[in-house]
């Protein structure tokens, strides 16, 4: 029975290492690949880029200058403020003054939907307002920080008439190394592997062709979800056209996140992929196999212990090691060629942290939480305000209220 249940545990360790070894080779050659050929000024579509906000968030001011002096030749900027008393109305307005001139557009959220998230109130508001001589929206969150280049990288692959959308990548890179912070570095290398290899774009930093968003009504199929982009990039597919993931776009996040909200940042991720991505049942079960696999063995290897069968033991400890240093190896793999494309930008990278040795075990059970919440919740809270979820297009914005900020001082750098 033991020797059974050892043969087991060590396979599902090696399945759920050898899933995740292709998955991150994948990413890993996706940064080594050709990148598309340059485009033309001339040739560049004119775009809208649009930021909803709700709160001031940490780098914000860094992301609204960059913003203002892209490398584009025809974009404007859609920003949509939660009210006028919210933290970032008044940061917008200055930076608007200082460096935007005419191609910022500030403008306070007018129709706060009752059946959708915020953020997509925002974005119905901002994307409704443009005439046909958009031909791309691009979409970037607020935590993101972007470079002179991002737009331009982000957008030359709509040049084939094949992609329907891009999509950047999200990388943390957090300037403290607290353990939340730590374990959402360790869980989103490993998600961005699978985003790639399963075709999930990333809404903070994704461009769509303004026609597919007409063509396919989503921005009445917006007044229903929760979350823009998992939805827009399916029904991208949906129409015949296809993601182009820009390794070049990726971008950086260097706040800090303590566990808890940590906890609840992967839940609502996991929670929109259950809800929209048709990858799902492939994520869930990986999720399920990772679980079984590695509790498993510390289970299997703590009765062997108890049972004074040291062969047994060995070679639990033995899997257990492996699959620890292959995982390692993976998340090395990952950030050498993330930190590869940062260099080239000129930005600042933060030293290896030896408390991510500790975090690894952590992330495992952090995830395990957040996907147990995600299958069975019902309400979710994002930036102060409730929703309750009935299912993929049954949201219901319980009770709105301004955003209020954390009483940590805006050192802290934290995640809002």
């Amino acid at each position: 029975m033991l020797a059974t249940l050892v043969v087991t545990v060590v396979a599902l360790l090696a399945a759920a290492l050898g899933f995740q070894s292709i998955w991150c080779a994948g990413f890993v050659r996706m940064f080594r690949d050709r990148p598309s050929p340059p485009v033309s000024d001339a040739q560049l579509p004119k775009l809208a880029l649009v930021m909803p906000l709700r709160g001031a968030d940490p780098f914000l001011d860094r992301t609204l200058l960059i913003l203002s002096q892209l490398d584009y030749p025809d974009y404007d900027i859609r920003i949509i403020v939660d009210n006028r008393e919210d933290p970032a109305w008044g940061l917008v307005q200055r930076i608007k003054a200082e460096r935007g001139g005419d191609r910022i557009k500030v403008e306070e959220l007018s129709d706060r939907r009752t059946t959708c998230s915020l953020k997509m109130s925002a974005l119905i508001q901002a994307v409704s307002s443009l005439d046909d001589s958009y031909e791309v929206v691009a979409i970037i969150d607020a935590d993101a920080v972007p470079y002179p280049g991002w737009l331009r990288d982000l957008v030359q692959p709509l040049a084939d008439p094949q992609v329907g959308a891009t999509s950047g990548v999200r990388w943390f890179m957090p300037e403290k190394t607290n353990t939340g912070s730590l374990v959402r570095y360790i869980w989103n290398a490993a998600a961005a592997a699978q985003m790639h290899a399963f075709g999930i774009g990333w809404g903070g930093s994704l461009a769509v062709r303004t026609s597919l968003l007409r063509d396919a009504g989503i921005l009445q199929k917006w007044s229903q979800i929760m979350f823009e982009d998992t939805f827009t990039v399916n029904e991208v597919y949906a129409l015949g056209k296809r993601l182009e993931y820009v390794p070049a776009a990726t971008l950086l996040n260097r706040e800090s996140i303590d566990v808890a909200g940590c906890t609840k940042f992967i839940s609502r991720q996991v929670v929109n992929a259950r809800f929209y991505d048709r990858s799902w049942p492939a994520i869930a079960a990986y999720a399920l196999l990772s679980a079984l696999a590695l509790n498993g063995a510390l289970a299997v290897g703590a009765a062997a212990l108890l049972m004074r069968e040291m062969v047994a033991a060995g070679a639990i400890g033995a899997a257990l090691g492996v699959y620890a240093v292959g995982m390692a190896i993976l998340l090395v793999a990952e950030e050498v060629v993330v930190r590869r494309v940062a260099r080239r930008r000129g930005e600042s990278i933060e030293p290896y942290s030896w408390k991510l040795v500790g975090a690894g075990l952590l992330t495992h059970y952090v995830y395990l939480t957040s996907v147990a919440l995600a299958l069975r919740v019902t309400e979710i809270e994002w930036r102060g305000i409730k929703y309750s979820l009935g299912g993929p297009r049954t949201v219901n914005l319980q009770h709105y209220t301004p955003y209020r900020p954390g009483t940590a001082g805006p050192e802290a750098r934290l995640s809002l």
